[in-house]
């Protein structure tokens, strides 16, 4: 009996660790489905917020006919479309529909399962409390969603980038915590819970990981401020490797830092090479340390993402020179980002790993 009870509980761990790999499968799509809405401009189409509602989009003429004269109504129309159609309007309403959809789809996706567990009695209490906490993550990113859009609807013509970088930055905590879920669930299902060899890199690994945090968010300021368009060439801005308009005294310090996009676009610029430094100084560290396979596979997968990410950041910023930023290369560049963000919260994982 004890061990088909013990053969249970490794198939119920199979079970969870699918669930959480589908789940975060649903979460980057929710983060490419964010980007594309962003660079469309499509994020705020939709005024009003829904929850049963809004699952379906307007059905005839006479509802998108309504939908388009609340659009009007805000300053976005009034200072940027006035000229747009229902033809225009009705692409940019899908993108951000689809977002809102998507985001439904991944609630029920994380608590239709988990109370399906429950009921069959499948979670420890220690994971009963990790999952309810990654639903109240999600819940809180919803929430900060919606009160991105309501800042952009009233007096702004977009929505401020320091709103839009606060949203991705909470998905990259939610994004982080499903990552750790996932290699704990993994960890558990196949016994491989022992102290790694990775321990020696934890604290570098620490580092490596707050410096890819501080890249993504001046990703989302480039992205909020259309920054890229500013500066279309590479290496050089413009023809300087330093601009000579870097520092705006008519503001203040940390202001520079935040709102000026000649500053935001050199620092974007100029951190990933501090993460190409860091990653191959872990990567020839490891030569030397006893580690697994899958862990000296995750170091293989960091050195060819962060290449990839950053040829796709400087198609990104070269073909940003026609008053837009292309649609194609910005949503490829904001995969690869978030790749590389699950490679690293990986690593880091394993560096932390305590036997027992």
């Amino acid at each position: 009996m004890q061990l088909l009870y013990f053969r249970g509980m490794i198939i119920h761990k199979k079970w969870l660790v699918i669930w959480l790999a589908f789940g975060l499968f649903f979460i980057v799509v929710q983060v490419l489905l964010g980007g594309i809405t962003r660079l469309t401009g499509s994020g705020l189409s939709i005024t009003e917020w829904e929850v049963v509602g809004g699952i379906l989009p307007p059905l005839n003429e006479a509802e998108w006919g309504v939908a388009f004269q609340k659009y009007k109504t805000i300053p976005q129309f009034e200072l940027v479309n006035i000229d747009m159609q229902l033809s225009g309007f009705k692409f940019i309403y899908f993108w951000e529909w689809m977002h809102r959809l998507w985001a439904r789809l991944l609630g029920a996706i994380f608590f239709v399962p988990f109370l399906y567990f429950l009921y069959r009695g499948w979670l420890t209490k220690s994971w009963i409390r990790l999952l309810l906490s990654a639903m109240l993550l999600g819940a809180a990113q919803g929430l900060v969603g919606w009160l991105m859009v309501v800042s952009g609807l009233k007096d702004n013509i977009y929505v401020r980038h320091t709103n839009l970088t606060q949203h991705l930055l909470m998905a990259c905590v939610l994004f982080g915590y499903m990552v750790w879920l996932y290699w704990l669930a993994v960890d558990e299902w196949r016994g491989t819970g022992e102290t790694s060899g990775l321990v020696m890199l934890k604290r570098p690994l620490f580092v490596l990981m707050c410096i890819v945090v501080v890249q993504l968010a001046y990703g989302g300021f480039m992205a909020g401020q259309r920054a890229a368009i500013d500066y279309p060439t590479y290496p050089l801005m413009n023809g300087k490797l330093v601009p000579d308009v870097l520092y705006n005294s008519s503001i203040s310090w940390y202001a520079n830092f935040i709102d000026n996009k000649t500053m935001i676009q050199f620092i974007h610029r100029l951190l990933p090479w501090l993460i190409v430094s860091f990653v191959f100084y872990l990567y020839f560290k490891i030569e030397a340390i006893q580690i697994s396979n899958r862990e000296r596979g995750i170091f293989h997968v960091m050195v060819g993402v962060i290449i990839i990410q950053i040829l796709l950041g400087v198609l990104t910023i070269t073909n940003s020179d026609k008053g837009h930023v292309p649609l194609l290369w910005g949503v490829l560049h904001q995969l690869m980002g978030v790749v590389f963000f699950i490679v690293t919260v990986s690593a880091y994982y394993h560096s932390s790993k305590k036997a027992g």
